[in-house]
């Protein structure tokens, strides 16, 4: 004996259909909304049944009407299941009683041409399907993609530039060192000659170490967990001799300047307190020195503090050539090189990690002024005023 099976009526479909969590329509050729089914979901859909009767360009502003009626005519013309995905948001409806959504919503439309007419129309059943979730995965995951290659690409040119720079000191280390085993100094001041070239270069290989460890803390997200007084004048000093460890510190002019003691020449009692990562901050400042001797290396580089009530500026004076004018906006930008610099070499990472360092420390790098005369860069931190110790230029 068959089992006896409910009769399934008319309103019994109707309840099914709307019922239905996303909306369903069957839309004419001419873009009228014949039926509307389901969109039960509350949290993304209006009632819809006041859109039966009405136009789709009385309901979408222009544009979108107008894609949505091509849509249409592709899945009549083609008489088969027609996919698509789009978006919509409050700002393409124009006839709704409320304002409808924010955000936009992501949907997959399966459109299907009817095998019967309505109202004298051709027409189709087009159910729209919610992806915004997955819409929103697939962005992440295409935007994961694209910075994983453009790390990866970052890579390998950080490979291929710091490779380049490291070979050119190791290479005169090599052959200082050869020569003075084939022909040994004759004299003191030959020998001292040939320990400042090496000592030169090995000044340039401790500031590439010193960017290649600092590149990659900036690459992984730094961090300045740090917090040792920072002696600012000690730290210059250190720069300087690694930047031109046979000239002492001649080569720089130091000057600081206070709104209490008015200026003074390398012997401030003004204290200068600042706490963070020393060796962060030697980086910093060591890059800053050695970009400005490279880039003017027969003058003076001036560095000019300044001590307000709540921060601390050094301003960095080279008396070059100048950054071009189209340079300005990109200096500090990951391996980016000036126009002007002719041979000279550098692996276009010391501002970018040092503009970095600056701003783990809660303070700012920026270039000031650049002409025909020089460039100027300046540093501001916060003061720490609850640390008494005078950390001010000293000779």
């Amino acid at each position: 004996m068959k089992p006896v099976l409910p009769t399934f009526t008319t309103a019994m479909l109707a309840a099914t259909l709307g019922a239905l969590p996303d909306p369903a329509f069957i839309l004419t050729r001419s873009g009228r909304y014949a039926a509307v089914f389901g969109g039960s979901d509350k949290r993304y859909y209006h009632d819809g049944t006041g859109l039966v009767g009405l136009h789709i360009t009385d309901v979408l502003e222009d544009e979108k009407a107008l894609w949505f009626l091509r849509q249409i005519d592709i899945a009549l013309n083609a008489r088969e299941l027609h996919v698509v995905e789009y978006g919509l948001s409050g700002r393409h409806i124009k006839s709704m009683d409320s304002e409808g959504p924010v955000d936009t919503i992501w949907f997959e439309g399966r459109v299907q041409a009817l095998d019967f007419s309505v109202d004298d129309e051709d027409a189709v059943l087009w159910v729209a399907s919610n992806i915004t979730s997955r819409h929103q995965a697939e962005q992440d995951l295409a935007e994961a993609l694209r910075r994983e290659q453009h790390h990866s690409f970052e890579q390998r040119q950080f490979i291929g530039v710091v490779s380049h720079e490291f070979r050119t000191p190791l290479a005169i280390i090599d052959g200082a060192l050869t020569n003075m085993k084939l022909a040994p100094p004759a004299h003191a001041q030959d020998l001292a000659q040939r320990l400042a070239t090496i000592e030169s270069a090995n000044s340039q290989l401790i500031v590439l170490t010193d960017l290649c460890l600092a590149d990659a803390r900036v690459g992984a997200g730094l961090q300045v967990d740090e917090c040792l007084p920072i002696n600012l004048g000690a730290l210059l000093r250190q720069a300087a001799d690694i930047v031109n460890p046979s000239a002492g510190v001649d080569w720089l002019h130091f000057e600081c300047k206070s709104p209490q003691d008015g200026p003074c020449y390398c012997q401030t009692t003004q204290a200068c307190a600042i706490v963070g990562s020393p060796g962060l901050m030697r980086i910093a400042l060591t890059n800053l020195l050695d970009n400005a001797r490279k880039y003017a290396p027969q003058s003076r580089i001036d560095v000019n503090i300044v001590l307000d009530d709540m921060t601390v500026r050094l301003h960095i004076r080279d008396h070059g050539l100048g950054i071009a004018t189209s340079d300005r906006e990109t200096i500090f930008e990951r391996f980016h090189r000036g126009c002007n610099i002719g041979s000279q070499q550098g692996t276009g990472l010391g501002l970018y990690i040092s503009r970095e360092i600056i701003r783990g420390h809660r303070g700012e790098l920026q270039l000031v002024s650049s002409d025909a005369g020089g460039s100027v860069f300046e540093i501001s931190l916060p003061l720490t005023h609850s640390m008494q110790d005078t950390v001010g230029v000293q000779t």
